[in-house]
């Protein structure tokens, strides 16, 4: 048999082979020698074989490393790059936080904050002067509801009022909307706000300093300040987990972020670097739904996830206009994302979304660009896990609840944009954890999640207020509840008969006029008698586009019954 190179590609020499021709060598060289393993000859022929198989496998690697299809990781890198596939680089999770604090406090660059558990680290970009005058950009949070009618909101920008003064009973997201709504009004050209829906808004202006002064007590401002995770990669932190000072400075009070931060990714692996090489050299240079995809996501700085629709037919679907695309994304600026559809989409194609933007072409003609931005929604998976008993052949560590806690989360984090939550690809982590021998695992993704707080949906139109800031809610849908409300006063608690507590699920029963919510179940606790505390429970968030309009349940599946 050949070895090495030929016509056929390469052909490594194995160990027997090589050990074969040892002996041959020898025996042609020495006679009729004894080569059993447990010879002098057979000894020397086993410490000689082992470095020559492994050189033989060397060059084997060697020779595989020049395909995209064999070579593994800063080789794939360069032999991809012969075909100008780059592999996509880590990026930083990056947000914004709310500083509180004497005025005129400078907050330096580096500081660092973290989050509730101290666990994630973000970082101070640039120094950042706390101060209510001559600001282009500035948080505006309001304290409290309105019990009645005639609280005052006052809030001037510049010396022109733009607050409200309520006509009844409001809750402070419908404060915060109200008071978007008027400061647009009066800055119609030079301001814009951008409501953070837990009755905060952003207030921010390119061509104005504003001054602001608020009504004590009732409102508080806070001063805005980038931020980027002190680690690379999928770096999370959902609104409001942003709370600790990590480097104390003088005159700083508080921190907070009033949205979520924009997640970073990790570097491309081999395996879906290769599956996008293989796409972008089927459609370089070609308007398809993969071609934009993968322009956006290897384009566009921060870009975290990319999902592209495409109507090819003559009649409307859905939102989609006949013969348009529609482009979903998360992280990246808006601008440079629009900037990018335009290079990469078909000549004469609509895009669909609600964000606009203008591009302006080589002969200095403006065009319209639209995109969606991906919004976020909050899966349960919860799983009963079933240990082998002492003695048994495997054991389930102290620790094995969190283990699994952790290996679920790691796994929901890959779900990309829009996929399928398939129950059975979660028991593949659950298995990877040392004694469990059977599990039970449920799985919900209600439409929207709540954070409750006490007497905030005292009525369904403030509850349904809410839930349109998503998109408009339609019967059978579900949302889950996180945080407890009132006992007494609000929608959701008398359509459950009770207290709201964590995990409570309700599904939309009716709408504007004759609104209705139905109490459907708890997320946390189990239909039997486990505790929640005894389960090992993890919450994920699962990027979707706004055209997914999937109808869901609570579903139980059940894959080994415990004996």
């Amino acid at each position: 048999m050949s070895f090495g190179l030929s016509f056929e590609g390469f052909q490594i020499k194995r160990l027997p082979d090589i050990i074969d021709e040892l002996v041959i060598d020898l025996k042609t060289q020495f006679g009729n020698i004894d080569t059993e393993a447990d010879s002098v000859f057979g000894q020397l022929i086993g410490v000689l074989a082992k470095p020559i198989a492994d050189a033989w496998e060397i060059l084997e690697s060697i020779y595989f490393s020049r395909y995209p299809e064999t070579a593994i990781g800063t080789s794939l890198d360069y032999a991809a790059s012969l075909t100008g596939a780059i592999r996509l680089p880590a990026t930083y999770s990056v947000g914004g936080v709310g500083l509180h604090g004497s005025w005129s406090t400078t907050v330096p660059n580096g500081t660092q904050f973290s989050t509730l558990d101290h666990k994630n680290i973000f970082i101070l970009n640039g120094d950042v002067y706390i101060s209510n005058e001559d600001v282009s950009q500035i948080y505006i949070s309001i304290e409290s509801p309105a019990g009645g009618p005639g609280v005052i909101y006052s809030v001037l920008i510049n010396g022109i009022e733009c607050g409200l003064t309520s006509a009844g009973a409001m809750t402070i997201e419908e404060v915060a909307a109200q008071l978007a709504i008027n400061i647009v009004s009066a800055y119609p050209d030079s301001i814009s706000v951008f409501d953070c829906l837990n009755g905060t808004v952003f207030v921010y202006s390119t061509t104005l300093l504003m001054t602001v002064v608020l009504t004590a007590s009732i409102l508080s401002w806070s001063t805005p300040a980038p931020i980027t995770a002190q680690e690379i990669g999928e770096i999370t932190a959902n609104a409001g987990e942003i709370v600790n000072i990590e480097t104390p400075v003088s005159g700083l009070d508080s921190v907070i972020n009033y949205e979520s931060v924009t997640v970073g990714r990790n570097a491309e692996s081999d395996t879906a670097f290769r599956q996008r090489r293989l796409i972008e050299l089927m459609v370089s240079g070609a308007g398809t739904v993969e071609s934009i995809q993968s322009k956006i996501l290897q384009s566009v700085a921060q870009v975290t996830d990319c999902a592209v629709f495409e109507n090819d037919t003559d009649v409307s679907v859905g939102i989609m206009t006949p013969h348009s695309v529609q482009v979903i994304v998360t992280g990246g600026d808006d601008q440079s994302i629009a900037n990018e559809i335009w290079l990469v989409k078909p000549a004469g194609i609509a895009t669909i979304g609600s964000i606009s933007k203008t591009v302006i072409d080589s002969l200095g003609l403006g065009h319209t660009i639209k995109f969606n931005r991906a919004y976020i929604r909050y899966a349960w998976v919860w799983a009963i896990l079933t240990p082998f008993g002492v003695g048994e052949e495997e054991t389930f560590p102290s620790d094995g609840a969190t283990q699994v806690q952790d290996k679920i989360k790691l796994y929901g984090d890959t779900i990309g944009m829009g996929r399928d939550l398939i129950p059975q690809r979660f028991y593949k982590p659950i298995n990877e954890v040392s004694g469990v021998m059977s599990t039970d695992l449920w799985i919900a993704l209600p439409q929207y999640t709540l954070t409750i707080i006490d007497s905030s949906y005292a009525d369904l139109a403030a509850l349904y207020v809410y839930l349109a800031t998503f998109r408009a809610p339609g019967t059978g849908e579900l949302f889950a509840v996180q945080g407890s409300g009132d006992t007494t006063d609000n929608a959701l608690a008398t359509a459950k008969g009770g207290a709201v507590v964590d995990g409570d699920v309700f599904a939309i029963s009716g709408l504007a006029p004759s609104a209705s919510v139905a109490y459907v179940g708890n997320l946390l606790i189990d239909p039997s008698t486990v505790a929640p505390s005894a389960t090992p429970y993890v919450q994920y968030n699962h990027v979707v586009g706004p055209t997914e309009h999937s109808e869901f349940s609570l579903t139980r599946i059940t894959v080994a019954v415990a004996p």
